[in-house]
């Protein structure tokens, strides 16, 4: 009987294997990734899932209620226990050395007795029995205080007095105090949410970066143009050199197309062409700076700090601002592959200032004629840039 069940549920199982590939389906292009799955809507929580399940919800407001009022409770019971040890600490050093030293069965009763009035030896005489009897039946407070033996609460010693213990105990309690009312609140977790959300925007900011090419281009880094201004061993070369390469990486971050060897090659050597003959030279750049002098000083090239931007707006932000449009050097790459992946709308902001600090008078500068006055720079024009 098992066996023709068997057979005959694998028969039914067959046929509908068949039957769902039968079914005439909607054909789709087998060019997605696996990890596409991850773009889909199974792949992400939903409020609405949670909103029916409002019994959690419940039972989570409750459990952080209980927990932050057992919290504030624990707290002012070690405080106040703390402050009755000190308020009588040999009494209480005496019910804890009885405690400690009288345990057993019937909650210590035979053997606190039996120590009392029975010879043990540590009870005295006359009225002491008594008394140490007495001191053996109440709580052990020192046991519950922040002065506990071997739990001593940090920078709480046995010597500490009451106005110490304040003092080095009033921060951490009123920042417990303070974190329980919050967390009761929901403010903690509010916080706690900002932080994540500020995180998550990030994560996204990775999960939406096309790693594919970057990967490319890191594989393709051979062909990458290389600038060859700091060759000559000068600090202007280095710095022209530095600014090309700021700018080759700038647009080439903004391309959307995958980066050949025939691609780079001509970008480099068009923004090339902007610090050899254009608006990026050195002399250029000495005179946004502040004075075309600047450029027959080789020292002066480590005083000069530079931005590079890339953004949508397409006028200069002052007078150190070099604006380069995107479609400038598309229009110089119209027969090269690739040069399509150009974002025509997009300028780049070239900043370069000469920091304040820089010592701006050449003490080494040779005299003319003998004479005692030293050449001076020329003057500032309007738009405060020295020289003509």
């Amino acid at each position: 009987m098992k066996r023709k069940f068997k057979s005959l549920f694998g028969s039914g199982l067959f046929a509908l294997s068949l039957l769902v590939v039968g079914i005439p389906q909607p054909v789709y292009a087998g060019t997605g990734s696996l990890t596409d799955l991850f773009q889909t809507q199974a792949f992400s929580g939903s409020m609405a899932t949670i909103s029916k399940l409002n019994w959690v919800g419940w039972l989570l407001s409750g459990i952080i209620s209980v927990f932050c009022l057992v919290g504030l409770f624990l707290t002012v019971f070690r405080i106040m226990t703390s402050l009755m040890y000190l308020s009588g600490r040999n009494v209480f050093d005496k019910i804890h050395e009885i405690k400690s030293s009288n345990q057993g069965p019937m909650l210590g009763l035979p053997a606190l007795f039996k120590s009392a009035f029975n010879g043990g030896g540590n009870a005295g005489s006359g009225v002491d029995t008594f008394i140490y009897f007495f001191l053996g039946l109440l709580p052990d407070v020192k046991m519950y205080s922040d002065f506990a033996e071997g739990k001593e609460m940090r920078g709480v010693s046995q010597d500490t007095t009451v106005t110490e213990y304040i003092l080095k105990t009033s921060i951490p309690t009123i920042m417990m105090i303070f974190f329980l009312a919050i967390g009761f609140s929901g403010t903690l977790w509010q916080m706690f949410g900002t932080v994540v959300d500020a995180m998550a925007v990030a994560a996204e900011k990775v999960a939406t970066t096309n790693l594919d090419a970057q990967v490319e281009r890191l594989l393709n880094a051979d062909s990458y143009y290389k600038f060859g201004f700091g060759d000559d061993g000068t600090n202007w070369g280095k710095l022209q050199e530095n600014m090309a390469n700021s700018i080759y990486n700038k647009v080439l971050s903004k391309s959307d197309s995958s980066i050949d060897g025939d691609y780079s090659l001509a970008l480099g050597q068009v923004i090339g062409d902007y610090f050899t003959k254009g608006a990026l030279t050195k002399e250029r750049i000495a005179k946004i700076c502040g004075s075309k002098e600047y450029a027959n000083d080789d020292l002066e090239a480590k005083n000069i700090i530079y931005k590079v931007r890339v953004n949508s707006i397409s006028d200069a932000y002052s007078a150190n601002d070099v604006v380069i449009p995107f479609a400038d050097l598309h229009a110089k790459l119209p027969s090269v592959k690739n040069a399509k992946s150009f974002k025509s709308n997009l300028y780049i902001h070239v900043y370069a200032y000469r920091k304040e600090s820089a010592i701006k008078t050449n003490y080494f500068s040779v005299k003319k004629n003998n004479s005692d006055k030293v050449e001076k720079s020329a003057p500032a024009n309007a738009n405060g840039i020295k020289g003509n």
